[in-house]
């Protein structure tokens, strides 16, 4: 019985330590909703891109990101494309 509990407590030790460390940051890009649909990871940096829609006039647009290795926003650009006529 004490083999048993020792070898649970082991286990729910593992389960509780051992999480994926997560994190959540906001940034202001200038749009009022994007969604980040890939990413690309060199040696320097990373490279997202993404679909944003400005909540003012309803325009979908591209998005592309340039994230340093920590993290920190370096550059971003929103171009508006073409407009699908219904």
């Amino acid at each position: 019985m004490r083999g048993i509990l020792i070898v649970v407590l082991c286990l729910l030790v593992e389960v509780t330590f051992c999480q994926v460390v997560t994190f959540n940051k906001r940034m202001k890009l200038g749009c009022g909703n994007t969604i980040l649909t890939g990413l690309e990871v060199t040696d320097f940096c990373y490279y997202v891109t993404g679909i944003a829609r400005d909540s003012i006039t309803c325009q979908l647009g591209a998005l592309f990101t340039r994230y340093d290795s920590l993290g920190n926003l370096l550059f971003y650009t929103i171009n508006i494309g073409y407009q699908i006529d219904t």
